[in-house]
């Protein structure tokens, strides 16, 4: 997840988004590994597959970079705002400065960050990390050809079900944190089960097939044949129990537009 973190991979409820980018983004599930823009099994990435540029996964998945140098990853949401992890920016640990758009190293272009709100809820000390939420607010939009991941109430997600995890994380669970990491990677995950005490979802995973350091903050999606959804941000994993962790998103989503008309400044109606 990032520098100093433990990783967390999950899966949730939300959002309807269509593409534009060559292929036909209203059929999501029938496109090919080609046409989809991922790597072959050669690219293979703790259990995933790396993200081209020419996909469509790469056009709302973005690489945040703290001040210290750290980094861990972050979802569009609307066209001047990431969605990310909170743990990545509190407990002391240094700001995030820039977000990066694009999926592979030497083709990414920089937006600065002007405001960082963390859930006013979130507590470190949890497990699991409860309210792992932190919203950005870019100086300037998104560049053209990036698209934004809206947040959806579906219903509730089945055990068993099997969403999308993106990330620039690690590519293998026993390189050095401080390995810096420039590739979108992407995996599927089988959620295990959904609590919604504390809004967490759990997937399984294992050494070799889930996310690390670097991916935190970063989306969990649900892909079905007209859309897709995000449904939960990455906060952490035990390796105790093979499950990785995202917070859900659906119930956060009355915090999210609150705090996005307040890091842009707009009046409260």
């Amino acid at each position: 997840m990032r520098k100093h973190f433990y990783t967390i991979f999950t899966n949730v409820m939300i959002a309807t988004i269509l593409f534009s980018c060559g292929a036909n983004p209203n059929n999501p599930a029938h496109l090919s590994s080609d046409t989809l823009g991922i790597g072959s099994a050669e690219d293979s990435i703790v259990g995933g597959q790396k993200v081209l540029d020419s996909s469509i996964y790469s056009k709302f998945v973005v690489t945040v970079l703290e001040s210290g140098g750290g980094n861990c990853t972050g979802v569009l949401i609307a066209r001047d705002i990431v969605l990310t992890a909170a743990h990545c920016f509190s407990e002391g640990k240094p700001r995030p400065s820039s977000v990066f758009f694009g999926a592979e190293d030497g083709k990414k272009i920089e937006r600065q960050v002007g405001v960082l709100a963390i859930h006013p809820e979130y507590y470190p000390t949890n497990f699991p990390k409860r309210h792992d939420l932190a919203i950005l607010k870019l100086r300037a939009p998104a560049p053209e050809g990036f698209k934004t991941l809206n947040l959806h109430i579906g219903k509730k997600i089945p055990s068993g079900t099997v969403l999308t995890a993106l990330g620039f994380g690690l590519i293998d669970h026993n390189q050095p944190v401080e390995t810096h990491v420039s590739n979108l990677k992407i995996i599927r995950l089988r959620v295990r089960t959904i609590d919604w005490r504390d809004n967490s979802i759990y997937s399984d995973m294992t050494p070799t097939h889930g996310i690390s350091h670097g991916d935190s903050g970063g989306p969990l999606v649900m892909v079905t044949p007209t859309s897709f959804s995000l449904v939960g941000i990455a906060s952490e994993m035990t390796a105790v129990h093979n499950v990785a962790i995202h917070t859900a998103v659906g119930p956060h989503l009355k915090w999210i537009q609150q705090t996005i008309d307040s890091v842009r400044g707009t009046p409260k109606k």
